[in-house]
């Protein structure tokens, strides 16, 4: 029975088929620029310097793409052992805030925290779980207008501990909600914004999951997106450190 393995070299050939397909657009575009550029020494300075920019955005699109890839292979094995240790969340979220304060500035976007004392802490790679926040509050302040907020709210719930990122943005529709964890699914960013590299929710599910936690997202009150992530706590986190799954496609 040749089942599995039939089914892993398909999964292996998408895989390979929706990298090259994701590589291929910003390569193009910087092709294409770059060339126009060249054959044309007299063009005007603000056009030169308003198509090297898109070489430079594409070329960050790129390199963002190649290193979530890389992330997503080595997240395919466990954490290392040497990487779980005990951490204090509030740490986390402060460095999450500090990381992304220029691109909430930039948008006069609040970002709020609140975090219960005497939080207990919890187990695994800070750095990693860093990596969660910074992407999924980073598509909340994409996705909020000008003057928004977005809240990170914890909360303590004995075996698990609860954090909620809501924002006062447009919301996700409810049939796109089973996909945005998919890998290379976007939704349509607003005018002027670098649409991602649609691994950065897969990268955190991923994450989530490989320190025995899950991840949802619903609507938030006002009728912007509320991702919901909750992580074992105390004892309870002992039974769930568990590998995180292999990266698979999806089947339709």
């Amino acid at each position: 029975d040749i089942t599995r393995e039939t089914e892993a070299e398909r999964v292996k050939a998408s895989f390979l088929s929706s990298v090259s397909h994701e590589l291929r657009n910003p390569l193009t575009s910087i092709k294409g620029f770059t060339a126009t550029v060249m054959r044309d020494p007299d063009m005007a300075p603000e056009v030169r310097n308003r198509f090297l920019g898109i070489v430079v955005e594409e070329s960050t699109r790129m390199a963002d793409l190649i290193k979530n890839l890389r992330e997503i292979s080595e997240l395919s094995t466990s954490i290392a052992p040497r990487e779980r240790k005990p951490y204090h969340l509030k740490e986390v979220l402060l460095k999450v805030s500090v990381h992304l304060e220029p691109m909430a500035r930039e948008k006069s976007i609040t970002i709020k925290t609140t975090i219960p004392e005497g939080l207990q802490k919890l187990f695994g790679s800070p750095d990693l779980i860093q990596k969660v926040f910074v992407n999924i509050v980073g598509n909340a302040l994409k996705f909020t207008p000008e003057n928004g907020r977005v809240l990170l709210d914890v909360s303590d719930e004995g075996a698990q501990i609860a954090i909620s990122v809501i924002d006062n943005g447009c919301g996700i529709p409810e049939e796109f909600r089973p996909k945005v964890f998919d890998r290379f699914f976007r939704l349509s960013p607003p005018e002027g914004t670098n649409p991602g590299t649609g691994l950065g929710l897969c990268l955190a599910k991923d994450i989530v999951t490989s320190h025995g936690g899950r991840i949802e997202v619903g609507d938030a009150p006002d009728g912007g997106a509320c991702f919901m992530v909750f992580l074992p706590a105390g004892d309870a986190y002992v039974a769930s450190i568990i590998p995180c799954p292999p990266f698979q496609q999806k089947t339709k």
